[in-house]
């Protein structure tokens, strides 16, 4: 269980993952940022399990920077220990390679939703792209959950642009 401060890194490019992360209370963002430092927000992380791609991958270094948004607290899991079923076959176990394997398929379709809008060509394309599915998903009734700058930066169009269309 760790604490964490507003505006800490949790995660940086390039640390090589083996836990999950449980966000218990607080908030934090995913971020993308490439070579040129152009910075794209992936997710924004309430109570939530993030990094499970990257610790099942087993060795792989992560691209993506984890900050805090607010005093946030998470508990790591180490993977090996998720992943593994005990030598009791315990029904919980199953369980949670289950509930995981349920996590990181989900997480799978909101990503193919996201290229989805990203591919659209104009920035209006991928704002209505992106309202489309948000008000298919609440049945007409939603809230965007992000500010000006964070769908800018979810759809990776300029701040500016997203407000012009």
């Amino acid at each position: 269980k760790k604490h964490i401060q507003k505006n800490e890194t949790i995660i940086r490019l390039s640390d090589i993952i083996h836990e999950i992360g449980l966000v218990l209370d607080g908030q934090a963002h995913i971020y993308h940022i490439d070579f040129w430092g152009n910075k794209q927000l992936l997710a924004k992380l309430k109570p939530v399990i993030f990094l499970e791609s990257y610790a099942c991958a087993l060795q792989q270094e992560i691209d993506l920077n984890v900050v805090a948004t607010e005093i946030t607290t998470i508990l790591f899991l180490d993977i090996s220990h998720l992943i593994r079923s005990c030598q009791h076959s315990c029904s919980f176990h199953h369980k949670i390679i289950q509930n995981l394997l349920s996590i990181v398929s989900n997480k799978n379709v909101l990503l193919t939703q996201k290229i989805h809008h990203l591919t659209r060509r104009t920035t209006q394309e991928k704002i209505l792209s992106y309202l489309n599915s948000q008000a298919l998903k609440n049945n007409f009734n939603f809230e965007i959950p992000f500010n000006r700058q964070q769908l800018a930066d979810y759809l990776a169009v300029e701040r500016s642009a997203l407000s012009s269309d």
